[in-house]
């Protein structure tokens, strides 16, 4: 593995100069066995799942309409019982592929234009931006809609949660969009949970009902499914952690990235995607459906350098992915990602193969399935048709040092927001200092020297680059490095140049040496797992406030009001996904704070845990009530009232379910339906 710095880890992207031969594929394909690729797949499936803790594995190669070969990895309890072909993954994000097939299916019936608006079919659809009008559905499936991302709220669960869609609907409602509808491709699940609710709208049937009928069994698919019931165990792959089988986590997101399925499944609906939408003689999609899906809807959208990993098409990541373009081959692309199961479904149509991977493991990650799809394909298409492939590229360009003027350092000096925030500073040697604030603080810095190139290249990882481009009016920070294999470069921009402005306001810097916990998350939420805190920070002196809560960390504006501070940024891809407008509320006599979905409440005002019998009433608008612990404190459960245990910078404390001794100065959340009232027992020690 390379060895990576600080802020190379924060980045997590790539950046390289690289020379690829272009491979001329034969005009008549052979037939293929596809041994060597077996050989290839199975050797760097059981690699990845080593180096990186994986659980399990299921791969399937597809070609034309059949099941060219498949194998599974792994095991799927403590005993080592490897999966078998049935076992079920969740595929996250590739969920999104079936649910743009339904769409399109609707298109095919004349009863959905994907160039109407989305109000014209759901018509108690609202935002606060009267721009909502124009958003249109195609601009669901490119995720050029400008709506803010994700709402996270009660999206990931232990048990199942049938109201989600609904739930995000009326969040939208109280929302402004992020940018003017189409104008920004930015990845967003918001969109693809309307697309559901538009399938559903449109058509009469639940979404999952309608994929059932309408997907799954034309195509035989009779073990997909979504998580609308608790799994039974058994059926599906878990994460096994320390030895022991994790419980099934439930994604309420149905038509973003709940479906369960399986590789040998999901090939057919490769084989249909690959060919002329039909499975064995029935009519799924149409010609014209897939062809659609396939085109870059990138184009007129703010794009100032193309990425390579989201070309978006309708539904896919990409629709040009870039592991292929390096040996002359087309490829369409999908990931998907939840906390225990990934996926990739990659499909090269013009060689007519595709491949499936799913696997569970929470260190395992969809990029890292789809380089071993790239490198599946490029195997399996060398086969058909008797072309070498390279085995990779090399690095060859090493350009000399330059020294580079006032202007060239000037240009590149400054902050840039997207999913973090980046700082770079010039150096008393005419170098540039680059350093990541992520997660509440700030990585140690790279440093980075101008070649002849015009790129500034760091002097600890030596493929790695960067360069400003501009587009709009606007600078964004664009970083390059080679993908593992080395055979095409990996483009990211970063983030987006901001000008500094007026120091924050003395409401707002009070705030700012403040925290808040969330009230309104059900007591199932997968998000009780970690810290359910937020904090804002201007940790750059810009002006701007840099929000970090439990899905990551967003930068807002507060400039114009002490109420609300705004999202501004605008970047296409995945850096610029999930912002937030952040806004102050007036409860129970103090501020608290709305952002997106979640509300949450100061720290410093959480009433202390009385001693004995305690009962604690939830709120109307809330699922938990919090308690702070003056000492220490024996605490257990007097009924069906549910409790978790944090420390006072909302860390998880570990404790038995239903009791457990507390330390001073810890915090508790309490949950119950609102409007309940909870019992439980407190005694000091």
């Amino acid at each position: 593995m390379r060895a990576t710095s600080p802020v190379y880890a924060a980045f997590a992207a790539c950046a390289a100069i690289i020379t690829v031969v272009a491979v001329t594929i034969a005009a008549t394909p052979k037939t293929s066995d596809f041994s060597r690729t077996a050989s290839i797949a199975s050797q760097d499936a059981e690699a990845l799942l080593a180096a990186h803790d994986g659980t399990s594995l299921s791969l399937a190669l597809v070609a034309g309409d059949e099941l060219a070969w498949s194998a599974t990895f792994g095991a799927v309890d403590t005993r080592g019982t490897a999966p078998t072909a049935e076992t079920l993954y969740g595929i996250g994000s590739v969920s999104k592929i079936v649910t743009t097939v339904a769409v399109m299916q609707l298109v095919d019936a004349g009863k959905v234009d994907l160039d109407a608006a989305v109000a014209d079919y759901i018509t108690d659809f609202r935002m606060e931006d009267p721009g909502y009008t124009r958003v249109t559905v195609r601009m669901l499936l490119n995720h050029s809609a400008g709506f803010p991302g994700t709402d996270y709220a009660n999206g990931f669960t232990s048990a199942p949660f049938a109201d989600y869609a609904e739930q995000m609907l009326a969040q939208l409602a109280r929302s402004r969009l992020k940018s003017m509808p189409g104008s920004v491709a930015v990845y967003c699940n918001d969109c693809f949970t309307m697309a559901g609710l538009l399938v559903e709208r449109v058509s009469g049937i639940p979404f999952t009902e309608y994929v059932q009928a309408r997907v799954f069994e034309p195509l035989g698919m009779t073990a997909s499914m979504y998580p609308t019931d608790p799994l039974e165990p058994g059926g599906f792959a878990p994460v096994i952690v320390d030895g022991e089988a994790q419980p099934p986590e439930y994604l309420n997101l149905y038509a973003s990235g709940a479906l369960f399925s399986t590789p040998h499944e999901l090939a057919r609906l490769a084989a249909v995607l690959l060919g002329d939408g039909t499975w064995r003689g029935r009519q799924v999609i149409s010609p014209a459906s897939i062809q659609q899906m396939g085109l870059d809807h990138m184009s007129g959208t703010l794009d100032p350098i193309a990425s390579t990993a989201f070309r978006y098409g309708l539904g896919w990541d990409t629709v040009a992915d870039p592991g292929l373009e390096a040996v002359g081959a087309r490829g369409w692309g999908k990931g998907g990602d939840t906390v225990d199961y990934h996926a990739a479904f990659l499909l090269a149509p013009d060689s007519d193969v595709a491949v499936i991977i799913t696997a569970a493991g929470r260190q395992v990650g969809s990029g890292m399935l789809s380089t071993l799809a790239q490198t599946v394909l490029r195997s399996a298409i060398s086969e058909i048709h008797g072309a070498v492939l390279p085995p990779g590229a090399s690095v060859e360009h090493d350009p000399p040092e330059a020294r580079p003027t006032t202007g060239q350092l000037a240009a590149m000096v400054g902050s840039y927001a997207g999913s973090m925030l980046v700082r770079v500073a010039a150096t008393p040697e005419d170098s540039l200092a680059v350093d990541a604030y992520a997660g509440g603080k700030w990585v140690p810095p790279d440093f980075y020297t101008l070649r002849s190139d015009g790129l500034f290249w760091s002097t600890t990882e030596p493929s790695r680059s960067l360069q400003t481009r501009s587009a709009w009016g606007r600078t964004y920070l664009v970083l390059q490095l080679a993908e593992p294999q080395g055979t095409f470069l990996e483009t990211t921009i970063l983030g987006e140049k901001v000008s500094p402005h007026d120091a924050l306001r003395a409401t707002w810097k009070e705030r700012a040496e403040r925290s808040w916990v969330i009230v309104n998350e059900r007591s199932d939420s997968l998000l009780w797992n970690g810290n359910p805190t937020l904090t804002m920070a201007d940790p750059d002196g810009t002006g701007y406030l840099w929000v970090t809560h439990a899905q990551g960390s967003t930068p807002v504006d507060p400039r114009d009001s002490d109420d609300l501070a705004s999202m501004f940024v605008q970047l296409p891809g995945v850096n610029g996904r999930d912002m937030n407008d952040l806004r102050m509320l007036l409860r129970e006599g103090e501020e608290w704070v709305q952002f997106g979905s979640a509300t949450y409440r100061p720290v410093e005002s959480i009433p202390p845990l009385e001693e004995g019998v305690v009962r604690i009433s939830i709120g109307v608008d809330s699922a938990a009530q919090w308690r702070s612990v003056p000492a220490e404190t024996r605490l257990s459960s007097t009924g069906d009232g549910s409790w978790r245990a944090y420390t006072a910078d909302g860390d998880p404390i570990d404790v038995a379910t239903g009791w457990g001794v507390l330390p001073a100065g810890s915090l508790v959340a309490v949950f119950g339906m609102a409007g309940e009232t909870i019992s439980l027992s407190a005694e000091r020690i």
